[in-house]
């Protein structure tokens, strides 16, 4: 396209805009083209950013924490990528502190124990269906 000076050689201010832009928008577009279709690439990148915790709070004499703590050992060891923190909060006021800090955190109270954080999910009970399920929509891809 021609300036409208009508010169020989000179190249219109819209060409020059929509050429620089469009030479952008098509570089984006092929950079996310091939992360997305890279063998591993973007799980890889996608690994490094989101590293999914299970958050476990429970008593050192609770009932319901000692039925459901081997089955969640064996849930997270079964799902790779999904990592367990276990903390004790009848005795550790640190740990205690962290179920408040952590629930606060996500808009909710601390209930009491078993409770498991995972994401920006808080739920307190020995549910495994309902645990299973919050590990399942909080490691999706």
């Amino acid at each position: 396209m021609a300036c409208t000076c009508g010169q020989a050689g000179h190249v219109g201010a819209m060409e020059i805009i929509f050429g620089g832009l469009m030479k952008r928008l098509a570089a984006c577009w092929i950079f996310l083209s091939l992360i997305s279709t890279a063998p591993g690439l973007s799980s890889a990148l996608k690994a490094q950013g989101e590293r999914v915790v299970l958050h476990f709070f429970y008593g050192k004499e609770c009932p319901h924490c000692r039925q459901i703590e081997p089955e969640i050992e064996a849930l997270v060891k079964g799902k790779p990528g999904l990592e367990l923190k276990k903390y004790e909060v009848w005795y550790n006021k640190e740990n205690r502190a962290t179920l408040i800090r952590m629930a606060k955190e996500r808009g909710k109270n601390a209930q009491g124990v078993p409770t498991v954080i995972i994401g920006n999910d808080v739920y307190t009970g020995s549910d495994m269906a309902r645990i299973r399920g919050l590990v399942a929509k909080n490691t999706r891809k």
